[in-house]
């Protein structure tokens, strides 16, 4: 079982080379401690310089390629976050793909030798693992999965898709999972180009597709959040990426000719925690609302109400915190009330 490990770059040479030494030390353990009597684990690195700017990430790409032979490059010009997984993605040769983003780094010396082993003894569609969220003051471990029901073989994807809705678990995140390379490319599950929080629209593409799943307990991805990075930032321009995918998602969950096509006949999905995930993503949008600049504000007002009826879909308890608001006291208030704790809980973050 072979692994590529996709790595988009743009203007980040003060964090790269960490990032590419944790993947580094990983490949060292898996040489040191051979899965197979064959030696034959092998771990590439694709670093995908995307059209970078600053003139020391294309130089320091091609450096550690130079250096390291399991490290390949690609210069593209630039288009963004998925376009530069897309590309590694059409790169890779291994068995599985993870995604790192070139700014975080690995914890664990030894987690994709965890990976390899698992995925060696039960192949499966994707595997999911656990991140730490690193603060400028703090840092904060992911909350482990239910390995009784994420494992259990006769359990349906349908079945665990819904545990990790309802128990709000599910992270749509590409970069806290490792997938099978061949599932991705049969599937066309290529991440949309020119969409903010892209991994949102992806990953419930790709969950129609998931057949089996599998997770562990490790918190092997450290998730670096600093100021002025992609998901640190947050404009109108991502509330109206989220109005797009409300209403594509939405349109497709209540459809009954889209789940009777022959196309849909192959998904796994359950329309209706599709649109319990949407209710909980809503909420995470209210939260987000004061850190609209205030000259877009009147836009995002317009946008969230546009999809407050999401509600009616709330199956878990964040969600199901703002359905009741909402019913009893309306969408002004419900807006104002989990904006203004989305703020003060920002500012203890801080």
């Amino acid at each position: 079982m072979t692994l590529s490990v996709i790595i988009p770059v743009y203007n980040i040479a003060t964090y790269l080379p960490a990032c590419v030494e944790s993947v580094l030390q990983n490949i060292t353990y898996l040489q040191q401690h051979p899965i197979t009597d064959k030696n034959d684990n092998q771990v590439e690195i694709i670093l995908v310089d995307d059209g970078s700017t600053d003139n020391l990430s294309p130089t320091l790409c091609d450096q550690l390629a130079n250096k390291h032979p399991n490290i390949r490059v690609v210069h593209q010009p630039n288009g963004g976050l998925s376009a530069a997984r897309n590309t590694g993605l059409k790169q890779a040769c291994g068995d599985y793909v993870a995604f790192l983003d070139g700014d975080d780094i690995y914890l664990l010396s030894n987690g994709i030798a965890q990976i390899i082993q698992a995925l060696t003894q039960r192949p499966t569609d994707l595997l999911l693992f656990l991140r730490k969220d690193i603060y400028p003051n703090r840092e904060t471990l992911g909350v482990p999965y239910n390995l009784s029901i994420l494992n259990d073989t006769n359990r349906s994807a349908t079945s665990i898709f819904e545990h990790l809705v309802l128990s709000q678990r599910f992270d749509m995140s590409a970069c806290f999972q490792v997938i099978r390379r061949t599932f991705l490319l049969e599937n066309d599950l290529f991440f949309p180009v020119g969409l903010l929080s892209e991994d949102v629209d992806w990953s419930l593409t790709m969950w129609q597709y998931v057949q089996t799943v599998q997770a562990l307990n490790i918190h092997l991805y450290g998730y670096q959040h600093r100021e002025g990075s992609i998901t640190t930032t947050y404009s109108i321009k991502n509330l109206r990426c989220y109005d797009f995918m409300f209403s594509k998602w939405t349109s497709l969950a209540t459809s009954a000719e889209q789940y009777s096509s022959s196309s849909a006949n192959n998904t796994t999905t359950n329309p209706h925690i599709q649109l319990a995930y949407l209710a909980n993503l809503y909420v995470s949008c209210l939260y987000a609302y004061h850190n609209v600049p205030k000259k877009d504000r009147q836009e995002a007002k317009t946008i969230l109400k546009r999809h407050v009826g999401l509600l009616r879909y709330a199956a878990s308890p964040k969600s199901k915190r703002a359905q009741l608001v909402y019913r009893f006291l309306g969408y002004p208030i419900t807006r104002f009330l989990f904006a203004s704790y989305g703020s003060l809980k920002r500012k203890i973050q801080k």
